[in-house]
């Protein structure tokens, strides 16, 4: 029988407060097992390279780790420990469809398994079926009325719906029962920043850094405070609280960004591309994310560097307009490719982008600037060509002259 170390994650709150990775939990190698069996060998090593990719935080990673996860799971007789582990794996890999159906054979086999009716439940709520995630929230309140991470997914689910007065009430209702989840007060306090009670969202927040164990340590409260003070124009309050987020965290996705954009903002964009590097690495099909690296890019004279970042937004959503703008910017101003910048800009007015009036006044400029240009190139090559010219009639002349001075002097020996 082989012996499981279940690892459970930390719920992260993304860009906008509203997306969470899954719980999950991890098969990973039991240092008692003999090695000497290839296949005990090959399915440790198969389970500890899955969970390595599902740790990078990169989707593409996650649907490496499918494949695997999948393998392990025909290997140990599909198990609730590895079809969880698979569910997790198709979760953070996009696939809702596939997660939930193994969260519910999970849940088949394991009833008390809540964190995958809690995964299942977020999933749902993110497709707008909050119905469904409600009655599974409820359902698994009913076996463990003091679970926190539970009751948080209720208030998150309220809070996804617009119906804050629920979420209030629910979050209100988990602190009676335990006083000391930071998770509960992020959440109550995220509520009220989506309410735009922002003093009581920083006061809600506040008292849990004050007062609860470790949150001196907790880069996701640091993280929430700090987008509190950044919706209040304190912006110096902001980037302390997210650079203290990151010295906790370094992954802080939510935090890189929100940084980044207060770089932006100063024309930092030195620091923004580094922050935005790093989390354009773990979500490259980001098309948003990819667009604001190719303006910072832009930023630091890295042209090339923020083309590519604009066709790869291209690619990562073709329905993306702005990309199409961005490049018409670029190769007009920066990199003087008249007829690719005219093309891009036509591109986003045949796509009905906001700035199509814009566009076709770049488009403008851009035809005129080329006829300058054009006439600048002309003139330059008809300065080189009479150069050119009067060089080589140089050249004949003293050839001419050359040639009647060895005459001469040839005469003047023969004499």
């Amino acid at each position: 029988m082989r012996c499981h170390w279940v690892l459970l994650s930390v719920c992260l709150v993304a860009c906008g407060g509203n997306r969470q990775a899954p719980n999950s939990a991890v098969s990973a190698p039991d240092p008692t097992v003999a090695a000497g069996g290839s296949t005990e060998q090959t399915f440790e090593t198969l389970n500890t390279m899955a969970f390595q990719l599902l740790e990078s935080g990169r989707q593409v990673d996650a649907a490496k780790a499918v494949d695997l996860f999948d393998q392990v799971r025909v290997m140990d007789g599909e198990t609730a420990t590895s079809t969880y582990n698979l569910a997790v794996a198709y979760h953070r890999a996009g696939d809702s469809t596939s997660a939930i159906r193994l969260y519910d054979a999970t849940l088949g086999m394991e009833p008390s398994w809540l964190e995958a009716e809690l995964n299942a439940a977020r999933l749902l709520a993110l497709e707008g079926r909050y119905r469904g995630a409600l009655m599974r929230l409820r359902r698994a309140i009913e076996q463990d009325p003091e679970n926190l991470d539970l009751r948080v997914g209720l208030v998150d689910v309220y809070r996804l719906m617009g119906d804050y007065d629920s979420a209030i009430i629910e979050a209100k209702q988990a602190l009676s029962i335990n006083a000391n989840s930071i998770e509960l007060y992020r959440s109550m306090g995220a509520t009220y920043v989506d309410q735009g009670e922002l003093m009581l969202a920083r006061f809600v927040l506040q008292k849990a850094l004050d007062t609860l164990e470790g949150s001196r340590e907790h880069a996701g409260l640091h993280e929430s405070l700090g987008r509190v003070y950044h919706m209040e124009d304190k912006l110096m309050l902001a980037r302390a609280f997210y650079e203290r987020a990151l010295e906790i965290d370094a992954s802080m996705f939510p935090s890189r960004i929100f940084l980044s954009e207060l770089h932006m903002n100063d024309r930092n964009y030195a620091d923004a591309v580094t922050l935005l590097e790093f989390a354009s690495a773990r979500r490259p099909e980001d098309a948003g994310l990819l667009i604001t690296l190719g303006v910072a890019y832009r930023g630091v004279g890295r042209e090339d560097d923020a083309v590519a970042s604009y066709k790869a937004a291209i690619q990562a959503d073709p329905s993306f307009i702005d990309p199409w703008f961005n490049l018409g910017v670029v190769y007009g101003d920066s990199l003087k490719e008249y007829d690719r910048s005219i093309s891009a800009f036509t591109q986003y007015i045949e796509m009905s982008g906001v700035e199509s009036a814009l566009a076709a006044e770049y488009i403008k400029d851009i035809e005129r600037e080329q006829k300058r240009a054009d006439r600048r190139k002309n003139a330059e090559e008809d300065r080189r060509r009479r150069e050119a010219e009067r060089v080589e009639r140089q050249r004949l002349l003293d050839q001419v002259g050359e040639s009647e001075g060895d005459s001469a002097t040839t005469r003047e020996g023969e004499e």
